[in-house]
């Protein structure tokens, strides 16, 4: 996990809390359209339109928790994986607020960059 985080994001997916790292977060998005994709990996719910930017939508309870239900979709965390570089969003139950620390005791901590990154979608992208 990268040191020079100052700020988390507090949601939650898969029946649990999560702390999302929000360094490269740009916005948070209440109740997405999801376009599906046939032949999309299982954690990849769809594309969501960001700005006119194709944003590929993550489904978090599949990509963090494998044979998880999906996500209700309340809202989509956006981010970019590097300055200027792709748009890709994370969906999950609900966004319970920021926080300029990692809740005590916390053990569910993602950065999203890292969490895109492992899933190897994105390889083409220099995170």
């Amino acid at each position: 996990m990268k040191n020079n985080i100052h700020a988390w994001l507090a949601v939650s997916a898969c029946g649990r809390d999560w702390m999302l790292a929000s360094g490269s977060v740009i916005e948070i998005v209440a109740a997405p359209h999801i376009q599906q994709l046939p032949d999309a990996p299982a954690c990849v719910a769809g594309v969501l339109n960001f700005r006119s930017t194709p944003a590929a939508a993550i489904d978090l309870n599949a990509a963090l928790v494998p044979g998880a239900s999906a996500v209700r979709r309340n809202c989509a965390v956006v981010f970019e994986l590097s300055p200027g570089g792709t748009v890709v969003s994370f969906l999950a139950d609900t966004f319970s607020g920021l926080t300029n620390s990692v809740i005590p005791g916390a053990t569910n901590i993602v950065d999203p960059c890292e969490l895109a990154r492992s899933l190897g979608i994105f390889e083409n992208e220099s995170l």
